[in-house]
């Protein structure tokens, strides 16, 4: 398992491009951290965890390709809770539902002359509708990182994004984690 995170922390030469500066990598961290902990090795853990808990964790609307990930958010989350901040934790999470419901009704433009987006979306994409999918994933994220009396509201948020994307990635990735939230502190 490290060594498959440490692979996924280095672009592979084929593809011919490095990372953007400053890349988020919270999940990595903190999964790395969680197999440093399950192995028992607790020191190197939390080196892992305390860089899995920094970083942007304003959620924003995912328009371009460098805005902040909602998941990179939620992994910084589950950080403070193994650090022992839970305080800190729930503030992480809730900061996620907040933006959700203020934001999934938002009337979303953009500037056709923008050179960051991440799919061709320019004519023929609803980004009213991209928006609302993006807000519903990020109140499933918190709910989900809110723990056990919240995962039932983290799967219907989820469940309400697959309706409007089925293949959403991160939802599919996340809901599959469900079952073992108790694994990372809940």
């Amino acid at each position: 398992t490290l060594q498959l995170l440490a692979a996924a922390e280095n672009y592979p030469f084929n593809l011919g491009e490095g990372k953007l500066e400053g890349t988020q990598e919270n999940d990595i961290h903190f999964l790395k951290g969680l197999a440093y902990d399950l192995s028992g090795n607790k020191d190197e853990a939390m080196i892992y965890f305390h860089l899995a808990a920094h970083g942007i964790s304003e959620p924003a609307q995912a328009i371009f390709y460098n805005d902040p990930q909602p998941d990179k958010i939620f992994y910084q989350g589950l950080a403070w809770i193994k650090l022992g901040r839970n305080k800190k934790a729930i503030e992480t999470f809730q900061r996620l539902i907040d933006f959700g419901k203020t934001h999934r009704n938002d009337v979303i433009t953009i500037d056709y002359f923008a050179v960051s987006l991440p799919d061709l979306l320019v004519f023929d994409a609803d980004l009213n509708l991209l928006n609302k999918v993006h807000c519903l994933y990020l109140m499933g994220l918190g709910h989900m990182g809110l723990g056990q009396e919240d995962l039932k509201k983290a799967q219907e948020y989820f469940n309400q994004v697959l309706k409007l994307d089925i293949n959403h990635q991160g939802v599919l990735t996340h809901q599959s984690m469900i079952p073992y939230m108790s694994l990372f502190g809940h």
